[in-house]
């Protein structure tokens, strides 16, 4: 599953891929200037989601948080 979603973003220009010849193989990934340029993009919306608290009132399993109350 990752490496076919690797492989995808490899394809459309998001990311680099450098395969090293060494033992035990070795294959890195860094973002290219596409997948740069989407980083202030990634940002706004990981602020928005802070400020709108949507962690809390979306999360699910271990790390659901607890109802929180308001003080008065």
């Amino acid at each position: 599953m990752l490496t076919q979603q690797l492989k995808s973003l490899v394809e459309e220009g998001w990311v680099y891929k450098t395969d090293f010849k060494e033992i035990p193989p070795r294959t890195e990934y860094k973002l290219s200037k596409l997948g740069l340029s989407f980083l202030p993009i990634l940002r706004k919306i990981y602020d928005w989601g802070k400020e709108n608290d949507i962690a809390a009132k979306y999360s699910v399993g271990p790390f659901k948080e607890e109802p929180r109350t308001k003080h008065r």
